[in-house]
């Protein structure tokens, strides 16, 4: 069997950046099941989560130096973000690391992005906004406190900002599905 190289190389769908966003979409699952099931030590799972969180710089520093940019490796990107960040949202909820409250009000934010993304990609059609500095941060921010989380730690102070940030991404994401030109006031 011979492998193609417009599937596999540079110019097909299956490149490194791809294939590494693939890894955090599949690898996510595995480790939270894993990190629930399996007896761990809580520095395996917070460094098994941790690396695949650096998966998502990798793959888009890979992208922009191989000028490997499509809506699909956008696409693929965006389902690595989302599964990693609710997957991790998950493990800090089940193993009970912050308050129901706080879960409750970040499922909602969480589900407020989701829904705007749904209508992004099927009524808009819009597949991509863009890298935004506030979509940037927020993936930090949250990215940050679920790793800490994982790890042990928990501070409620920077629960509070991670979840206003996850608003924050949402409002600027109904400001761009209509379409208007948007300074944020806060980025």
């Amino acid at each position: 069997m011979k492998i193609s190289k417009e599937f596999f190389g540079n110019g097909g769908p299956w490149h490194i950046a791809n294939i590494i966003s693939l890894f955090r979409i599949v690898g996510t699952p595995v480790w939270l099941f894993a990190a629930l099931y399996l007896k761990l030590d809580v520095l395996v799972i917070g460094g098994i989560y941790l690396f695949l969180g650096l998966t998502d710089m990798i793959d888009g520093t890979i992208a922009r130096i191989k000028k490997l940019k499509s809506d699909y490796g956008r696409a693929l990107d965006a389902m690595g973000d989302i599964t990693y960040l609710v997957l991790g949202g998950v493990y800090v909820a089940v193993k009970g690391l912050v308050s129901h409250t706080a879960q409750a009000i970040a499922l909602g934010g969480i589900c407020f992005i989701i829904i705007l993304n749904v209508l992004r990609f099927t009524y808009f059609k819009k597949k991509n906004f863009g890298r935004s500095f506030a979509g940037c941060v927020t993936m930090w921010i949250v990215g940050t406190f679920l790793i800490l989380a994982v790890f042990g730690i928990v501070w409620e102070w920077y629960m509070t900002i991670a979840i206003f940030m996850i608003y924050y991404h949402g409002f600027e994401d109904i400001v761009r599905l209509s379409s208007k030109k948007f300074k944020g006031w806060l980025f």
